[in-house]
């Protein structure tokens, strides 16, 4: 698995048009803007060239640009050094670092994987509905829950439940146990009822009795180490039903625990 870094930088002289760096026989544009360079004869690292898909090589680096951070990782140090070292010719940089923290993404980086969470902007949203002190739910939402247009029922503020929604769709970036509830209830944005508003605070109750979950990548290759084995799958440990239905508490942390969320051991 990658190790992450974290880049923020700056142009250290206006240039015009795009900018392209020479890597090996192929350039990767990083930005909107043009630097001219010579050409240069193709180095021995090993990057992916694009134009020839067949050259594939074990090591390589991705890179995910957004404004003036970018966040990349490698397969070896020898590319973290090279590609960081490029962008030192060509930018100033503030902070070059391992990924911590992102967008709102908490970056946990161990020997054995990589944890990403939100804790913070979770604690953060459920103070900001008010519902820090609420009584926490198991489960973001009843097994026997039915969602519909409920147009005979009482109105809520549209504001303040799109900002309940967008709120918890943000959060669905570390925790796809939530992702089907919230697509549910975002149905609903247009004309809101009291049963869509306590269908959402019961989903916001869940996040705040699962603050410190999240994302675990493990390192290890759990198929070929003989860990995981391929077999056939009951209905009942179908990962699918996550994000497709409402569940009871036993059968829905199970699940949960099997896609990898939960608290870092």
């Amino acid at each position: 698995m990658m190790m992450l870094t974290c880049l923020k930088w700056k142009r250290k002289t206006p240039v015009s048009a795009f900018t392209e760096l020479p890597l090996s026989k192929s350039t990767v544009p990083i930005s909107h803007e043009v630097v001219h360079t010579e050409p240069v004869e193709p180095s021995p690292a090993p990057w992916v060239n694009r134009n020839h898909p067949s050259d594939v090589v074990l090591d390589r680096i991705i890179a995910q640009v957004y404004v003036d951070d970018t966040v990349f990782g490698a397969t070896s140090e020898k590319l973290v050094n090279n590609f960081t070292k490029l962008m030192e010719s060509e930018f100033e940089m503030s902070m070059v670092g391992e990924l911590t923290y992102f967008l709102g993404l908490q970056v946990k980086q161990c020997t054995d994987g990589i944890f990403i969470c939100q804790s913070k902007y979770a604690k953060d949203l459920v103070k900001k509905f008010r519902l820090d002190n609420a009584k926490k739910a198991r489960t973001p939402m009843c097994s026997k829950a039915r969602i519909n247009a409920d147009s005979s029922g009482k109105s809520v503020d549209e504001k303040t439940y799109r900002s309940m929604i967008g709120s918890l769709l943000y959060l669905t970036a570390s925790r796809p146990d939530i992702a089907f509830n919230v697509g549910l209830c975002a149905r609903f944005q247009a004309k809101p009822k009291e049963s869509h508003h306590k269908a959402v605070q019961r989903i916001i109750k869940y996040v705040n009795s699962t603050i410190d979950h999240g994302l675990w990548y493990s390192r290890q290759d759990l198929v070929e180490d003989g860990i995981l084995k391929l077999t056939y799958c009951p209905t009942e440990h179908q990962l699918a039903d996550l994000l497709t239905k409402p569940l009871d508490s036993p059968r829905f942390e199970f699940l949960r625990k099997s896609i990898g969320i939960g608290p870092q051991d």
